[in-house]
């Protein structure tokens, strides 16, 4: 393609609520259960994500231009632009899958730059997908537990042994992986393959998935994409 096109200007909308689940309903109980459990090094109210001037090039196409923005923790940010305006391409960029042609993405003031995604996950960037990618031929439960293991610490050989740690974390990774789909709403439907749960269900199940990293901040790329109106009301 002949010359540099921008992409569609990105527009960016805060709302700080720090009373969203006490507000919501949800049970204090099954909210404890499912809080991450680990150290984060910043307070409330400081910055947890900057994204500095950040560029990504395809050939000839620019599909983020200069992005700059802060994501304070306790907050929710919204990210919002027409198609193509690169929302996707800014999410890919801060989790790993793209390396920014220039620009930086700093979590607590580590920056990402460069290294792996799995790596990313760990130190508590995570993500859902605009394309749900779940692992159709495993339950909902078995779902979660892959996503659970990002923070378990047992080698192939200790599982393939079943020593004791692994037996442990085996136990707390179901437990807690019920408590996440409950969370969800969807803790009947834990033994059901995630290709035959209906596909609100699976957007749900996907969300659980990336609740289970442990995050610290969790990017969620248009997680009501596909819903019709009712399940946008549930």
């Amino acid at each position: 393609m002949a010359g540099l096109e921008a992409a569609p200007r990105l527009q960016w909308r805060r709302s700080l609520d720090m009373d969203a689940l006490a507000e919501a309903g949800v049970d204090q109980e099954l909210a404890e259960k499912v809080a991450p459990d680990r150290d984060i090094a910043v307070k409330v109210g400081d910055n947890i994500v900057e994204v500095q001037n950040l560029t990504i090039k395809f050939g000839g196409l620019v599909a983020l231009d200069n992005i700059s923005f802060n994501i304070k923790r306790g907050e929710i940010l919204g990210l919002i632009g027409p198609n193509g305006a690169g929302k996707t391409t800014c999410f890919n960029a801060m989790t790993g899958v793209y390396k920014p042609t220039s620009g930086q993405v700093v979590l607590e003031g580590q920056v990402l730059n460069g290294i792996k995604q799995h790596r990313i996950t760990r130190l508590g960037l995570s993500r859902t997908f605009q394309n749900i990618r779940l692992f159709g031929e495993m339950t909902a439960l078995e779902n979660v537990v892959v996503g659970l293991d990002a923070r378990h610490r047992t080698s192939v050989g200790g599982a393939l042994l079943r020593l004791p740690t692994h037996i442990r974390e085996e136990k707390s990774a179901i437990e807690r992986g019920m408590a996440l789909l409950d969370f969800v709403g969807i803790g009947s439907h834990a033994h059901v393959l995630s290709r035959q749960l209906p596909y609100g269900y699976q957007r749900r199940l996907e969300i659980a998935r990336a609740l289970a990293t442990d995050p610290k901040v969790l990017c969620l790329d248009e997680p009501a994409a596909g819903f019709n109106p009712a399940e946008k009301r549930n």
